[in-house]
C-alpha cells in the first residue's frame, strides 16, 4: 500500500512533551463522535454541534443551576451532579472548578471542560427593561459555503437536455445562521440552508433557501420556564415515544446508558422534517412539579401514492424533480404534554400526545414494512421513571402507541469508585412504530427485542476499560430478510491518558448479524455475518503548540472474510487565534463491506466521515483564525484518491476520474 511505511514510521515516532492549548469544542465533539462513526447521522451531529456552541456561549451559573441545568452538559452523569449538589449544599457557594478535584470523580479533562461550560458568579441574574435588553442583547451572525470542485454528473448539461434525472441547482451548499441573545433568558435564532444540487429562489423557495427555520425562546420568568414560539424539539423519558435530535446509539461508559431527557428545547439544526414547529411552554407548578405543553403543524416530505402518502422521507434533500415532488406535501398536526415530579433522587413523568395527517398512511407493499402504521391519526402515551440511592440507579419508560406495548428498563451500579456496572432491556413489538422512537441503541421501528450490559473499571488514574455486549432478537421480517433473525454487538476499549499530554487507545468491535444468502436453491437461506474491527490510536504531544494523532484500524466483514485497512498520522497547531490541522490517510480495503469510517474534525456547525474503500489516500486540512472576541473564519480542504479506478461512485453521484476535491469556508461575527 502506497504509503503505509511513511504511516507506520510515524506512528512510531511519537514522544511526549509538555502542554497545549486544548479546544473544549473539538474535544467535546470528538470524545463522543469518535465512538461509532459508521452509525451517525450528519443531521443530529450539526443540531449537537450547535447547541454545544449555544452552551459555550452562555456558560451555566452553577452556584444557582438545577440538576436539570447541570444535566445539560454533555459528559456530566446523574452521579456526578448528585456529588456537585451535595457540595453545593455543604459550602453553599463554589468559586473555581479546583474546589471540585477531591469532591467528585470527575477526571482532570472533564473538570478542564467543565470550567468552559459554567460560570461560578456568586449573584442572581436579574432581568433589566426592554430598552437595556436590547442595548446589552448579543448579535452573531454565521454563514457556511461548501462545494466539490469535482463535478458529478447529475449537474451535466446533457442529462438536462434529454429529459434526464438531474439536478436543478448549483452544487454549493450554503448555511446562513443570524443569532440574537440576551444572556440565556431570550434567544431569537433564524437559518437558512440550501444543500448541494438543490435550486435557490425557485417558485417553491421565497426566500431563496430551500429550508428556513426560526424560533423565539424566553427563559425562566417567574413560574414560566421556558416558552418557544417557532422550531424546537422535545426529549422526554427515554425516547420510547417522543425524542428528536442528538442521541447517540451505543456508548462504552456505562453511566452514559441512562438518558436525560431534557423536554422543550430550541430547535438549531438543518434537519428539515424531524422537528416541530408552533408553540410550546414549560411551567413550574410548583417546587417538584412541572408542565409542559407543545402543538406543532408542520409539513414534511413524503412519498405519494394513491389517495395518501406510502412514507415519509428524512434525507431533505430536494435536487431533483422526483425529490422537489416529494417536498413538504405531508401536513402533520400534533399536540401533548408532560407532566413530571421530579426530585434529586426520583423523578417520574408522564407523556402523551395525538398527531393527525392531513392524508392517510397507506400500507406498504414492501413485506418487512407490514407492521408500519396505516392510517390518519393516532396517540401515544408514555411513563417513565427514575430512582437513585448512593451508587445505585433503576430507570425506565412503558409506552402505548397503535394498540402496542413497549418498554425499556435498565440499572446502573456502582459498588465503587473505579468499577460500574450498567444492564438495559428493550422490547419492541412489531405494530410500535412511531416517527419519534430513538431509545439507546439507536432502533427506531419495532419488531425486537434487546439485552445490553456493560461494564467500566478505572484501573488506576490514567487507565480504564470499557466493555459491552447487546444481543437482538427480530421475531419477524425486516428489510431484507424474510425468517425471524438475531444480532450481536460487543465492544471492547481500554485508554491510557495522561490528559494534555499523552493518550493510547486499543478498540476492538464485533458485529454479527444474519442475513439472507442466495446459494441457486428456491428458497434463499439465513447466514451469519460478522465483522470484526480492531483499532489502535496513539497521541502526543510534540511541542507545546503541536499535537501529533496517528491511528491504525483493521477489519474483516462478511461471510468471505473480506478485509480492510487504513492508517492516517494528524499533526494539529493550536496557538492564540491560530488553529491548523493537517492529516493524511492511507486505505486498502477490499470491497465496500470492509470500508473504514474515520471522524475527520471539520469547522463549527459541519460534519466529516468518510467511508475509505478501495484502495487510495486522503488528505484535509483546515486552518481558522480567531479575531479577537468579534469573529472567526476558517477554510477547510479535502481530496479524496483512488487508486484501483476511474470513476466513483454511480447514478447521478458519478464523478468522471478517480479524485474528488471538497471546499469548506466558515465565517462568524459577533457583535
Amino acid at each position: 500500500m502506497r504509503g503505509s511505511c511513511w504511516c507506520i514510521l510515524l506512528l512510531c515516532c511519537c514522544f511526549y512533551a509538555a502542554g497545549q492549548v486544548v479546544d473544549p469544542t473539538q474535544l467535546i465533539l470528538e470524545e463522543v463522535l469518535e465512538l461509532l462513526e459508521d452509525e451517525l447521522d450528519e443531521q443530529e451531529v450539526i443540531q449537537w454541534s450547535a447547541e454545544l456552541d449555544h452552551l459555550l456561549q452562555h456558560p451555566i451559573a452553577i452556584n444557582y443551576a438545577t440538576p436539570e441545568d447541570l444535566l445539560r452538559i454533555p459528559f456530566l452523569t446523574i452521579f456526578h451532579v448528585h456529588q456537585i449538589m451535595a457540595y453545593r449544599r455543604k459550602v453553599r457557594k463554589i468559586f473555581t472548578v479546583y474546589e471540585l478535584v477531591h469532591t467528585t470523580t470527575l477526571s482532570e479533562k472533564e473538570l478542564f471542560l467543565l470550567q468552559h461550560l459554567v460560570s461560578f458568579t456568586t449573584t442572581r441574574e436579574a432581568l433589566p427593561d426592554f430598552k437595556k435588553m436590547l442595548h446589552y442583547g448579543r448579535h452573531q451572525v454565521i454563514s457556511r459555503w461548501q462545494r466539490e470542485l469535482t463535478a458529478r454528473a447529475g449537474y451535466s448539461d446533457d442529462r438536462r437536455e434529454q429529459g434526464l434525472s438531474h439536478y436543478t441547482g448549483s452544487p454549493n451548499r450554503v448555511l446562513m445562521k443570524y443569532q440574537w441573545s440576551f444572556a440565556d433568558r431570550i434567544h431569537l435564532h433564524l437559518t437558512g440552508e440550501k444543500d448541494a444540487g438543490e435550486p435557490f429562489a425557485a417558485p417553491h423557495q421565497p426566500v431563496g433557501f430551500d429550508f428556513t427555520s426560526f424560533h423565539l425562546a424566553l427563559n425562566r420568568f417567574k413560574r414560566v420556564e421556558t416558552i418557544i414560539v417557532g422550531d424546537y424539539n422535545l426529549q422526554f423519558g427515554q425516547g420510547l415515544i417522543l425524542w428528536n435530535g442528538m442521541a447517540p446509539r451505543y456508548h462504552p461508559d456505562v453511566t452514559q446508558v441512562w438518558r436525560f431527557g431534557r423536554g422543550i428545547r430550541p430547535y438549531r439544526g438543518v434537519d428539515e422534517n424531524r422537528f416541530f414547529r408552533g408553540l410550546a411552554a414549560q411551567w413550574r407548578l410548583h417546587d417538584n412539579w412541572t408542565l409542559q405543553t407543545f402543538i406543532s403543524r408542520n409539513r414534511i416530505d413524503a412519498t405519494m401514492g394513491e389517495g395518501g402518502f406510502t412514507n415519509l422521507r428524512n434525507t431533505g434533500l430536494h435536487r431533483t424533480p422526483t425529490e422537489i415532488a416529494q417536498r413538504r406535501n405531508v401536513l402533520k398536526h400534533l399536540g401533548g404534554l408532560n407532566v413530571r415530579y421530579a426530585t434529586l433522587k426520583f423523578d417520574a413523568g408522564i407523556t402523551a400526545y395525538i398527531y393527525h395527517y392531513n392524508m392517510p398512511q397507506l400500507p406498504s407493499a414492501q413485506p418487512h414494512q407490514v407492521f408500519q402504521f396505516v392510517g390518519q391519526k393516532g396517540f401515544a402515551t408514555s411513563a417513565d421513571y427514575r430512582y437513585i440511592k448512593g451508587g445505585f440507579q433503576l430507570f425506565g419508560e412503558w409506552g402505548w402507541h397503535n394498540s402496542q406495548i413497549a418498554h425499556v428498563n435498565g440499572l446502573q451500579w456502582r459498588p465503587t469508585e473505579k468499577l460500574s456496572f450498567a444492564g438495559l432491556y428493550r422490547k419492541m413489538p412489531s405494530g410500535f412504530q412511531t416517527s419519534y422512537t430513538t431509545i439507546f441503541g439507536g432502533n427506531t421501528a419495532g419488531n425486537y427485542t434487546a439485552s445490553y450490559i456493560a461494564t467500566t473499571l478505572q484501573i488506576n488514574r490514567r487507565s480504564s476499560l470499557h466493555a459491552f455486549v447487546d444481543w437482538l432478537s427480530y421475531p419477524q421480517w425486516r428489510f431484507g430478510i424474510e425468517s425471524p433473525s438475531s444480532a450481536t454487538r460487543s465492544y471492547l476499549q481500554y485508554d491510557y491518558e495522561r490528559f494534555k499530554r499523552y493518550r493510547v487507545s486499543i478498540r476492538y468491535r464485533n458485529h454479527q448479524n444474519e442475513r439472507m444468502e442466495d446459494f441457486g436453491l428456491p428458497t434463499r437461506q439465513l447466514m451469519a455475518n460478522q465483522r470484526h474491527q480492531l483499532r489502535v490510536h496513539v497521541q502526543h504531544q510534540l511541542h507545546k503548540y503541536f499535537t501529533l494523532q496517528a491511528r491504525w484500524e483493521a477489519n474483516t466483514s462478511g461471510k468471505t472474510g473480506t478485509k480492510g485497512t487504513a492508517m492516517f498520522q494528524e499533526i494539529r497547531y493550536a496557538k492564540n487565534k491560530h488553529k491548523w490541522v493537517l492529516r493524511y490517510s492511507v486505505f486498502d480495503t477490499e470491497d465496500f463491506s470492509s470500508a473504514i469510517y474515520t471522524y475527520e474534525p471539520d469547522l463549527p456547525l459541519g460534519f466529516s466521515v468518510p467511508a475509505l474503500y478501495g484502495e487510495g489516500n486522503r488528505v484535509f486540512f483546515m486552518y481558522s483564525l480567531k479575531i479577537n472576541t468579534l469573529g472567526e473564519w476558517g477554510l477547510r480542504f479535502a481530496r479524496h484518491k483512488f487508486f484501483d479506478r476511474e470513476t466513483i461512485g454511480s447514478g447521478l453521484d458519478e464523478t468522471l476520474g478517480n479524485t474528488r476535491i471538497d471546499i469548506r469556508v466558515f465565517a462568524r461575527l459577533r457583535f
